[in-house]
């Protein structure tokens, strides 16, 4: 009976480490993704980024909203720029879209997205005149 005690308590110890190794509060170790947005080939540095995968379609996404984008790449067969959304990204906003406005070519290259093109949209230092802007998207998902 002795021994089944012990070996219980050993038992629980051991799933609590487990537990405790995997608790989502420790981050050591860690690399955040980043993504490097240049506007009008101007850098305006790294911003963190979220890569998910859903069948053929990748969505980048940054953490924060504001300065943020998203991008949408499709890669089934040929790499295609579905999507960019670019949310006040070196003082412009505006939008890409597969079709709609703008264009943009995507390729992807030993784990590499780069996402190139033209988005329509606004600076903010003129918010009610329609403009555009030349964009370079790169990150590693």
């Amino acid at each position: 009976m002795h021994n089944r005690v012990v070996n219980a308590t050993a038992a629980v110890s051991v799933i609590a480490a487990v537990i405790t190794g995997c608790s989502s509060e420790s981050h050591a170790g860690v690399e955040a993704r980043t993504i490097k947005v240049l506007i009008n080939g101007s850098d305006t540095g790294h911003h963190l980024v979220d890569c998910t995968q859903v069948r053929w379609l990748w969505t980048l996404k940054t953490l924060t909203d504001d300065p943020g984008l998203t991008a949408q790449v499709e890669t089934g067969g040929d790499i295609v720029a579905k999507l960019v959304q670019i949310n006040n990204i070196g003082g412009f906003t505006g939008t890409f879209g597969q079709d709609i406005t703008g264009a943009a070519q995507a390729s992807f290259r030993n784990g590499t997205f780069k996402v190139v093109g033209t988005a329509v949209g606004w600076y903010h230092d003129k918010p009610g005149e329609r403009s555009s802007a030349r964009f370079e998207i790169i990150t590693a998902c």
